[in-house]
């Protein structure tokens, strides 16, 4: 269990579980709330599984994923995510090749992003499969799956997306 992870005088500073260059990891059966930054926070990190993990962030990212971290397997996660400007799970920077499957994901508030490609910055994310999904967006300007500059040659199939508010979208 990570709890209350990431204080620093009254500011959140950092992430529930981190992998910066890290290979071939099991992150699996986590329970992660309360302050940090990023529930999972891969940069640079390959081939690693990311499973069964229960997470719970407010005003912040549930997973994310950046910097080349590719061949990853995010999978049967239950991921919710409160506030402005969340995040279920954010793929950034040249992040290619992960397995996003079998998660369960809820955002609360405005703009709330369950899975957010974003392949602006230069790098775009590419041949990322996100198949068999549950997200559910509770806010306006929220969007089940938003795909962004640069992110090609994905597969998004049998995900089961709702949205309850205005402005909102499935997949965008």
């Amino acid at each position: 269990i990570v709890n209350d992870a990431g204080y620093s005088g009254g500011v959140r500073t950092s992430q529930g579980i981190q992998l910066y260059n890290i290979s071939n990891t099991n992150v699996t059966g986590n329970n992660i709330s309360g302050g940090a930054v990023n529930g999972i926070y891969l940069q640079y990190s390959t081939n690693n599984n990311l499973s069964n993990n229960q997470i719970n962030v407010t005003g912040a990212y549930g997973m994310y994923i950046i910097a080349s971290s590719s061949s990853n397997t995010l999978q049967n996660n239950n991921i919710t995510a409160s506030g402005n400007n969340v995040y279920g799970i954010y793929l950034y920077l040249g992040s290619n090749s992960n397995n996003i499957t079998g998660n369960n994901i809820t955002t609360n508030g405005t703009s709330g992003y369950g899975i957010f490609l974003d392949g602006g910055g230069g790098a775009g994310n590419i041949n990322n499969t996100l198949s068999n999904n549950i997200i559910t967006t509770k806010g306006s300007a929220s969007y089940g799956i938003y795909v962004f500059a640069n992110s090609n040659s994905n597969n998004i199939s049998s995900n089961t997306i709702t949205t309850d508010n205005i402005n909102a979208y499935g997949i965008y």
